[in-house]
């Protein structure tokens, strides 16, 4: 996962997270929900969420 923080002036060209990267991160909330035993549909939205995020062709960032 690649996040920079630029506090320099906004116009700088900068890697901005990516979709994949949010991706991973809703996967690992679905696996904490899971693992506290949250409601499978909670933990299936995240999930879906990520997937979701995975396939668009536009950065969600």
């Amino acid at each position: 996962m690649n996040i920079i923080i630029n506090q320099s002036a906004p116009s700088t060209t900068q890697q901005l997270i990516t979709n994949d990267d949010i991706a991973a991160v809703l996967e690992r909330v679905a696996e904490l929900l899971d693992a506290q035993e949250a409601s499978p549909l909670r933990v299936r939205m995240y999930c879906v969420a990520a997937t979701n995020l995975r396939s668009m062709q536009r950065s969600a960032a």
